[in-house]
């Protein structure tokens, strides 16, 4: 494997030697020993940012260049729990109902969202304030949650909002995952819609995302994950509901197999405050042209 150096953008020595022909690998991120993230994963993360060659006596020298990014834990001087505030009745309920709640049977007052196989999403009308999420991953997504505040706390991401969350105990090998519920449209087609309404005042919040992305590699970006908040304000415009998929940055700037990516979730004229984040943060794609020749014909045919 080539050598493998953790740098920090202003501090990298290594920008006078020539960068490999090849280097598929960019814009991944890895481990602290330059390998694949893997599910079970808990150290430091890096973003490969270059891969430089240089002759030596001994032969060809390959080396890897990355930048430090926060890994899957908040940093000891953040906070690292969020609290929501739980209804009095809802362990009972849940624990009552749990078969019915999974299998998203009518209930009285209960209001299901779009789930996956291997979850399910509801909240109560005796509940306004809160989203219950019942998953085998719930502890990962908790951590996830915790992890995204502390980042966009850190970089001063203020327009982005990362939900409260809490694990509530329940009748199930997995704890309950309780978040608060933000004021969003309901639908991805409604939520594609607030997009183009308030576009005037998602320039900024469209910019955060984007170092977002990029600082913990957030994948799945799509209008639903990540949805405008109605009306947008300089205290939250853009909610982070859905942070379960951080695979590598490129995919969540500008898509990939059945990911949409920011750029194609936005205006034409935004996607320059994308790539210039990517330049500010030493990321290169090489495919934008078709990604927005893709994007006006989608934009062309609403």
């Amino acid at each position: 494997m080539p050598q493998f150096i953790s740098v920090f953008p202003h501090e990298n020595p290594y920008t006078h030697l020539p960068d490999a022909e090849k280097f598929f690998s960019k814009g991944r991120i890895v481990t602290e020993e330059g390998a694949p993230i893997t599910a079970d994963y808990e150290g430091n993360r890096y973003l490969l940012v270059a891969k430089k060659e240089e002759m030596t006596p001994e032969g060809k020298r390959i080396t890897r260049i990355a930048h430090p990014i926060f890994g899957p834990h908040p940093p000891a001087d953040l906070p690292q729990v969020t609290t929501v505030d739980i209804p009095p009745d809802l362990v009972e309920f849940v624990n009552q109902h749990t078969d019915a709640l999974l299998g998203g049977e009518p209930l009285d007052g209960v209001e299901y969202f779009q789930s996956r196989y291997d979850s399910r999403v509801f909240t109560k009308s005796d509940w306004p304030d809160i989203i219950c999420k019942f998953s085998p991953k719930s502890k990962e997504r908790y951590k996830s949650i915790c992890r995204s505040r502390a980042v966009c706390q850190s970089l001063s991401l203020h327009h982005l909002v990362v939900p409260l969350a809490t694990l509530v105990p329940i009748n199930l090998p997995f704890p309950l995952l309780v978040e608060e519920r933000l004021n969003i449209s309901r639908g991805e087609r409604a939520q594609e819609r607030d997009y183009t309404i308030y576009k005037d005042d998602l320039h900024e919040p469209i910019r955060q995302l984007a170092h977002f992305i990029i600082e913990t590699g957030f994948s799945d970006v799509t209008w639903r994950n990540v949805p405008v908040i109605v009306p947008p304000t300089p205290e939250g415009s853009i909610g982070l509901v859905d942070l379960e998929e951080f695979a590598e940055p490129l995919t969540g700037l500008f898509g990939g197999f059945h990911r949409r990516g920011l750029v194609c979730c936005i205006g034409l004229d935004q996607i320059p405050i994308v790539t210039k984040v990517c330049q500010q943060r030493d990321l290169q794609f090489n495919h934008l042209p078709r990604i927005i020749e893709q994007r006006k014909k989608e934009l062309a045919a609403q």
